[in-house]
């Protein structure tokens, strides 16, 4: 079963790890979008969107055909990032 191999090269399980090494990225700020479309939609639009964006992630609504996309992009400078007022 795939699930159990993932879990076998977990870390860790082939012994304690004494040490891990960390690539850390400048300070950025992120604008987050979120929205809920259909699995078709994600299907049609995927690659798309790995395009298109640094960061996107899926969560799937059980029981629907309803999937939550959210994508964070970086802003380009301080003065671009919209203020919590202009978001709301």
């Amino acid at each position: 079963n795939d699930v159990w191999a993932a879990a076998q090269l977990a870390v860790g399980t082939l012994g304690v790890a004494e040490s891990y090494k960390l690539k850390c990225v400048p300070r950025h700020k992120l604008l987050e979008t979120t929205e809920v479309v259909s699995r078709a939609d994600v299907l049609a639009y995927h690659e798309a969107w790995l395009e298109e964006n640094q960061h996107l992630r899926y969560m799937w609504i059980p029981l629907t055909d309803a999937v939550v996309v959210v994508k964070c992009n970086p802003v380009a400078s301080e003065s671009d990032a919209p203020s919590p007022r202009e978001l709301a």
